[in-house]
């Protein structure tokens, strides 16, 4: 082997041997600083370390607050399943209670029906407690009826044109019984039939008309008229005094209140007719003789009908400076569908 091969493999050897030196140094070293990195690493992310103590040490302090832990859990576990039964005993007797309360109910609401008042019969029947098929059938039973009374009065309001009385009974009804479809459908109906005044749909022409919107006039009566659906007509100047309205076939009656007004002249030989004419024909006719007649309450059908009027037709009193004849009140005027 010549010398330059020795030199080679002498030099490769004492590099590995160093190699192995440094390495066993280190890990040397490093090992016996391990324990205090980690003791550290613990004790600034947690209370319960302090960096002086010895890894065990540390070890031990973990230990001996999971075992704390797990005291408190045990004891708090403790402390809910007592609370669990007692709940369960409060839940049984709630039950109990309920239980007998719902016999209570169940004898109440055939009291309430027994006098037909289904409202009260069926708001016991909804808050028994427990399922019970005969109080499921007992209420439907009074639902039906309720629902049936409800169409009957609600019959009668719109019979009277009482249409407030009728849409208010219905809303009442349906806080008894929320999203009822046959109440919800009478609710449409009634609204559909409520009748218009006369001044919300407007006078398509008119004649010797005067309105009183803010204002008010007295019949000779001495009933009071006021608001936006109350006028008067005259025949000044001898002419008719007319009011017409275009009802498009849309309406199947008219009704309202004619009088003489306490306005009209007193003791002057005035008297006159009102004529109720649809398509200019005379439908309706009334004498007008003096002050002191009653006054009308017409009711007129209107089916098919384009053109509603109120005519009056009088004589009237020739002064120096113009002339006089009876003033007409024409009030309440309702359109109905």
């Amino acid at each position: 082997m010549n010398n330059r091969r020795k030199k080679y493999i002498a030099e490769f050897t004492i590099s590995i041997f160093s190699g192995l030196a440094t390495g066993l140094i280190t890990f040397a070293l490093s090992y016996s600083n391990y324990d205090e990195s980690i003791v550290k690493l613990w004790a600034s992310e947690s209370k319960l370390i302090n960096e002086n103590m010895t890894l065990n040490e540390a070890k031990q302090a973990f230990e001996n607050e999971i075992k704390a832990n797990e005291a408190e859990i045990n004891r708090l576990n403790l402390i809910i399943n007592d609370k669990d039964k007692e709940n369960e005993e409060l839940q049984s007797e709630l039950n109990d209670f309920n239980s007998e309360y719902d016999v209570v109910r169940f004898e109440t609401a055939q009291k309430y029906a027994e006098n037909e008042d289904y409202e009260s019969a069926i708001k016991q029947l909804s808050e028994i407690t427990h399922s019970d098929p005969k109080a499921e059938l007992l209420k439907d039973e009074y639902t039906d009826k309720y629902i049936l009374k409800c169409i009957n009065t609600v019959d009668a309001y719109v019979a009277n044109d009482d249409f407030e009385m009728a849409l208010s009974y219905i809303n009442n009804s349906l806080k008894t019984l929320p999203d009822n479809k046959v109440l919800l459908q009478l609710l449409n109906e009634t609204e559909a039939k409520k009748p218009i005044k006369l001044s919300d749909i407007g006078i398509g022409d008119y004649n010797n008309l005067s309105d009183y919107v803010d204002s008010y006039v007295y019949d000779t009566t001495m009933k009071k008229h006021s608001g936006e659906n109350v006028y008067t007509i005259d025949a000044d100047n001898d002419e008719s005094g007319y009011i017409r309205v275009y009802l498009g076939k849309e309406y199947s009656k008219v009704k309202g209140y004619m009088a003489v007004s306490e306005n009209s002249a007193v003791g002057r030989p005035l008297a006159g007719n009102i004529e109720i004419n649809l398509d200019g024909e005379q439908e309706k006719y009334y004498d007008v003789p003096d002050r002191a007649i009653s006054p009308i309450e017409f009711d007129v059908s209107v089916n098919d009908v384009d053109w509603f009027e109120i005519k009056y037709n009088g004589s009237y009193f020739s002064l120096a400076n113009g002339y006089e004849s009876f003033e007409i009140v024409i009030s309440d005027v309702y359109l109905y569908k």
